[in-house]
């Protein structure tokens, strides 16, 4: 299992708060494909995930 650090500033979490925004049906999708780069980290592959390209190859 992998651990998923997520961004925050000031106590505010942006990937939260924007997944707070969206429908219900939205919201499960976006935290299924959480729980499954958790589970399976970048050998998930394509569909769910995408290398970055520019200036984030460093992260």
């Amino acid at each position: 299992m992998f651990e998923i650090e997520y961004y925050e500033e000031n106590n505010k979490c942006p990937v939260f708060d924007f997944i707070k925004t969206l429908s219900p049906k939205e919201q499960a999708k976006i935290l299924r494909e959480i729980d499954l780069l958790a589970e399976f980290g970048l050998s998930l592959g394509l569909p769910h995930i995408k290398k970055l390209q520019g200036p984030f190859n460093n992260l």
